[in-house]
């Protein structure tokens, strides 16, 4: 009878703890996506369009011709659908996605693009086969969809547009920012904008915080960059503001 309390009160301990550690993890979350800043729907400048999808994300979508690229999905494929249709987008004139990162704020309606082919950075794959879970309770990200795999410094050239995949790990290890046509930057999560300043993400929403970090100084020696646009705290045209911090 005494083995059986003890047994029984170590597992309400167990499950006391992981009910807590969940709680205290659900309110971060909470806490972190209370501080984003995002843009209504908007051509930002020609043939780029900023679209906010749920309340928390912007994703982008650049007009090539009669097609379009599209960095990021957001999580709401209706709502998606019907904020580029005000822009006279239409999914199916889509010709490829590109992922910044697996989390689902940023995947989670890629199955609006049924006509597009999908770019998943190389290193970002270990979080989607479960070789790298991403936090305590979620073993892996998901990605419901075929993917191509884009590497560190690799250009994918459509008619009139270049895309250039640059590695940027820290929020993931995969995590990739992409140059389009050599001067529009567009982050992911890397980096926020704080005071028009980059600043690094919320710090429980990054796997490793000090990659991030570099993966920012990185950002800050490039060259020609127009405008930089992030998927939670807005745009730049102002390249020396933002990275003011990191030029030397």
């Amino acid at each position: 009878m005494l083995l059986f309390k003890i047994l029984l009160f170590s597992a309400g301990s167990i499950l006391f703890i992981i009910i807590l550690a969940a709680a205290i993890y659900w309110l971060t979350l909470k806490y972190g996506i209370s501080k984003f800043k995002v843009d209504e729907s908007h051509e930002a400048v020609n043939g780029i369009y900023v679209i906010k999808n749920d309340t928390y994300i912007n994703l982008h979508v650049v007009k090539n011709g009669e097609k379009y690229i599209v960095i990021d999905t957001g999580v709401n494929p209706e709502q998606l659908k019907k904020e580029m249709h005000q822009f006279g987008i239409l999914p199916e004139n889509v010709e490829a996605v590109f992922l910044t990162h697996t989390d689902y704020d940023h995947v989670g309606a890629v199955s609006l693009f049924e006509n597009a082919k999908v770019y998943l950075p190389f290193e970002e794959e270990q979080m989607i086969n479960g070789k790298t879970p991403r936090a305590l309770f979620f073993k892996k990200n998901k990605l419901k969809c075929e993917y191509n795999l884009i590497k560190d410094n690799e250009t994918i050239n459509f008619s009139g547009l270049t895309v250039e995949g640059i590695l940027t790990p820290g929020h993931t290890p995969g995590s990739m920012c992409y140059i389009v046509n050599n001067k529009y930057l567009f982050t992911g999560d890397v980096l926020y904008l704080k005071n028009n300043r980059a600043a690094l993400p919320f710090k429980p929403f990054n796997m490793n915080s000090n990659e991030a970090e570099k993966s920012i100084e990185k950002l800050a020696k490039l060259k020609s960059i127009s405008y930089i646009f992030t998927a939670h705290a807005g745009y730049s045209n102002n390249f020396e503001l933002v990275f003011d911090k990191y030029i030397s």
